[in-house]
C-alpha cells in the first residue's frame, strides 16, 4: 500500500503532464500562471486546473476506489473521506 505523500506526489505529476507542463511548477504555480493568462481573454473557469488541495482530495478518492476495485479494505475516513451522521 502507498503513502499519502507517495500518491499525492505522482498525482501531482500526472496532473501537471496532463496540462503538458513542460518547467518545474507545483500545482498552484501553474494555477496562478494559468489564471494570469487567462484574464486578458475570454475568461473560461473550467480551464483552471485544480487547486493543490482539492487535486490532493482527488488523488485520495481515486486511490481508495481502486483500492476498493482491487478487493484491499480501507478505512474511507483515512481516505478524504468525512463521516455524516444522517
Amino acid at each position: 500500500m502507498a503513502n499519502k505523500e507517495t500518491i499525492v506526489a505522482a498525482g501531482e505529476k500526472f496532473l501537471l503532464d496532463l496540462y503538458s507542463v513542460k518547467i518545474t511548477l507545483t500545482i498552484n504555480e501553474y494555477h496562478y500562471f494559468h489564471y494570469n493568462n487567462l484574464l486578458g481573454y475570454k475568461f473560461n473557469l473550467a480551464s483552471l486546473p485544480p487547486t493543490s488541495t482539492a487535486a490532493k482530495q482527488h488523488f485520495f478518492r481515486v486511490y481508495l476506489q481502486v483500492q476498493q476495485l482491487k478487493g484491499n479494505v480501507l478505512e474511507a475516513t483515512n481516505w478524504a473521506r468525512a463521516k455524516c451522521n444522517n
